[in-house]
């Protein structure tokens, strides 16, 4: 009769880790529509429809798209591991919290040129679940510039640059 108890309770623990780990990986969506300045007043209207992917054993991957003054920047890039040293590495980043594909282009990847001329980098340091501050490099035809926001101004984009390095 004892033994009847333990098997049914590891079975129910069984099956709450599986319905916690399927919970965990379900994607939390983000839209964020924002006016995001650079440090010398140069403004950009943006559009974010995101989706935050979580996964057991590799880090947080930001996923969808970023409207950038009618330009479309898409999540095109693949950092799935495909070797062991590389999973190692991913679950080191995993534990570390750090937040992995967080680069959109405006076209598909096929060599490292084509990222470096046309894309978006959102750093991990400020890359938030709730967008609520915002900071973004954003590479057009080779000027890299970084844009903070919400922000109108240069001013509070000085702001938000400063609370963000604090």
């Amino acid at each position: 009769m004892k033994k009847k108890k333990i098997v049914i309770l590891i079975l129910v623990f069984i099956i709450l880790g599986i319905i916690a780990a399927k919970c965990y990986k379900i994607p939390i969506s983000r839209e964020v529509s924002a006016t995001l300045c650079s440090l010398d007043g140069e403004r950009i209207d943006i559009v974010m429809d995101v989706r935050w992917h979580r996964f057991l054993f590799t880090p947080t991957e930001l996923m969808g798209t970023i409207i950038v003054d009618d330009d479309i920047y898409k999540d095109n890039v693949n950092t799935r591991s495909k070797t062991i040293s590389e999973f190692a590495y991913e679950m080191e980043k995993k534990m570390k919290g750090i937040t992995s594909r967080i680069w959109f282009s405006k076209q598909p990847i096929r060599e490292l040129n084509d990222y470096v001329i046309n894309c978006i980098y959102l750093p991990e340091a400020v890359v938030l679940d709730s967008f609520e501050t915002i900071a973004l490099q954003l590479v057009r035809d080779n000027v890299i510039k970084m844009f903070y926001g919400p922000a109108e101004t240069a001013e509070e984009a000085a702001e938000l640059k400063k609370m963000l390095e604090d």
